[in-house]
């Protein structure tokens, strides 16, 4: 938490901030902790992209393992287990698994066209055109 202000100064320099659910999840937790608004940085939320183009949210699990064969190492509701359990370093681990895999989703559909999901409702996996 201390270093929460240097995490914010680094986000307002950098050319553009990847996330997935960055704009309803991160940046609303790290708000409080700016003193100006943090909607108008330079960002792409992979679901927000997705879900504007598929009309119904996807997870990053389900992104990753159709189009990386990849894995999330845990859920965000583990993670707050473990914060309850004090287990700081599974926390940072899994967040730094997490960013990674999104890291990973991002390149693929920049240099691709398209990631992969898995529809239930067609029962197979789909190639979905993304323009990042």
């Amino acid at each position: 938490e201390p270093r929460v202000p240097d995490l914010i100064a680094l986000l307002r320099r950098a050319a553009l901030v990847v996330g997935y659910n960055i704009r309803h999840f991160d940046l609303a937790v790290l708000a409080p902790y700016s003193d100006a608004p943090l909607d108008s940085l330079p960002t792409c939320d992979l679901l927000v992209d997705l879900q504007q183009r598929l009309g119904y949210r996807v997870s990053l699990n389900n992104v990753a393992r159709q189009t990386l064969g990849l894995a999330k190492s845990a859920t965000g509701m583990q993670a707050l287990h473990w914060w309850r359990e004090g287990q700081i370093a599974l926390i940072r681990d899994y967040c730094q698994q997490d960013v990674d895999v999104t890291r990973r989703v991002w390149e693929y559909g920049k240099a691709h066209g398209h990631v992969w999901i898995w529809s239930n409702s067609a029962r197979k996996r789909l190639p979905v055109p993304v323009s990042w």
